[in-house]
């Protein structure tokens, strides 16, 4: 991780180990973490922190992980609207898939070993990724 770009990252995931795990993973690569329990809670922690990325669970209690992503599709301010969600998921489910997709959600990553989604997020991240080649 270039130590130069510290993103911000949102967590949303309502099971405490594996928030703990990714978080923990996340920290010690450089990544600034912030976290939320579900769905609401990490709707109004994206509105406070504008984080670089949101790594959201699917099913949670309350507001889940799509219904999050259809209410900040919904909001007015584009910086909240803009800023990249993927999904974190056991379900390997093409509806949900979609349904994410359809939400705005740019990717889903399936919850695996947190190196490996930490990988995933970096190559996401990368400038070299979003830049136009030449």
């Amino acid at each position: 991780m270039n130590t130069e770009t510290n993103y911000t990252v949102l967590l949303v995931e309502d099971d405490d180990v594996l928030m703990r795990m990714y978080q923990e993973k996340l920290e010690s690569e450089g990544y600034v973490v912030f976290t939320a329990a579900d769905g609401a809670e990490g709707l109004e922690m994206i509105k406070q922190h504008l984080p670089a990325v949101v790594l959201s669970d699917i099913m949670m209690p309350g507001t889940n992980g799509l219904q999050m992503l259809e209410q900040k599709r919904a909001l007015e301010d584009a910086r909240v609207r803009d800023i990249p969600v993927i999904m974190l998921t056991n379900l390997g489910s093409q509806e949900y898939h979609d349904k994410a997709v359809e939400l705005g959600a740019v990717d889903l990553f399936d919850k695996e070993d947190p190196s490996v989604v930490v990988t995933k997020l970096r190559e996401f991240l990368s400038p070299a990724s979003s830049q136009p080649t030449e």
